[in-house]
């Protein structure tokens, strides 16, 4: 089947007066699951345990990161004495017990990026509760050797002629992410791929040992320029300020997996025949990590702005670089045959 497509290639970064960030951030109403408690002291962000153990990361609720950086990013330079703080209610307790962690991957998944996070901003800190279970997971994670699984098919498409996978599937072809991103960073000339997953497992890949979620869990668009990795989560009309924790969550996931830091163990299992590109990534070759937040014209969630940008870039780990880019989207896409 043939069809047509057009991505504009001018990228634009998102711009907000700083007097309408400290109003979207502390007059929006906050989702269900979040509290936030604010003092002369701290901006305590509270999320609602279950949630935390039983949704997505990315969900609004859920999404720390985003709220974290916009919360830092209201009160920059106007009450900087102040830190963001992360609290859990219920508190949440990791069972490191093999029969139990299976099931535990949403949450796995929340103490990495707590620990993460933790490590990387001086403005931001864990509640004493909180910080100690993030501790044990920590203990937990060098305890043993950790992998990724592999992908063994190509990435599917769908029927649909205008949606994230039809987009997702025009930026890989050729240059054309190479030129969207042009004004913003230079991804190179290599290949890019789709969708690598990014599941964790303890010793060897097997649904007994998973430890982060697995099924669908993956990186939107990925390729390699020299010593650098550039991941990408794409938007399409959708606005959600969890686009921060996913790309945090998967850059930190990436420089864990393919740069000598003593992370993860890169799966090289000899029985199986990689695809989406895997085979590139087996040379620990790699020492950056660029994280790439691209939405269509549309925009960005109105907390995810340039300011934050800056304060999620001027993290601790100066091999962790963040980008904002946008394209515009016209025409039919039809699925390749």
């Amino acid at each position: 089947m043939k069809g047509k497509a057009e991505l504009h290639c001018n990228t634009e970064m998102t711009k907000m007066h700083e007097k309408e960030k400290v109003k979207d951030f502390r007059k929006v109403r906050k989702p269900k699951g979040l509290t936030v408690e604010e003092n002369d002291n701290e901006i305590r962000l509270i999320l609602d345990g279950k949630k935390v153990e039983e949704e997505n990361m990315q969900v609004t609720c859920n999404a720390f990161e985003g709220w974290a950086v916009a919360a830092q990013a209201c009160i920059l330079n106007e009450e900087s004495n102040k830190k963001v703080v992360l609290d859990v209610k219920p508190g949440v307790n990791y069972d490191q017990d093999p029969e139990k962690t299976k099931n535990e991957g949403h949450l796995a998944r929340f103490l990495y990026r707590a620990m993460r996070f933790d490590e990387q901003y001086d403005w931001f800190m864990l509640s004493e509760e909180l910080s100690n279970e993030v501790k044990d997971f920590r203990r937990f994670l060098e305890s043993g050797v950790f992998i990724n699984n592999i992908a063994t098919c190509d990435a599917g498409n769908t029927n649909r002629e205008e949606d994230e996978n039809a987009i997702e599937d025009i930026l890989s072809k050729g240059n054309t992410l190479k030129t969207v991103l042009s004004d913003v960073v230079d991804v190179g000339n290599n290949d890019v791929f789709r969708q690598l997953p990014v599941g964790l497992f303890k010793d060897e890949v097997g649904k007994e040992n998973r430890i982060f979620t697995g099924g669908k869990s993956a990186i939107d668009l990925w390729t390699y320029y020299n010593s650098e990795i550039s991941i990408v989560e794409l938007k399409y009309k959708n606005r959600m300020i969890g686009i921060i924790t996913e790309i945090f969550f998967y850059a930190n996931y990436m420089y864990d997996l393919v740069t000598q830091n003593d992370g993860f163990i890169m799966n090289t299992t000899p029985n199986k025949t990689p695809a989406r590109g895997y085979e590139k990534l087996t040379v620990k070759g790699f020492d950056t990590v660029n994280g790439i937040m691209l939405a269509d014209k549309t925009g960005f969630h109105p907390l995810v702005n340039e300011k934050g940008l800056e304060i999620l870039s001027n993290g601790s780990n100066p091999k962790i670089k963040y980008y904002m880019a946008k394209y515009g989207f016209k025409g039919e896409v039809y699925r390749v045959c």
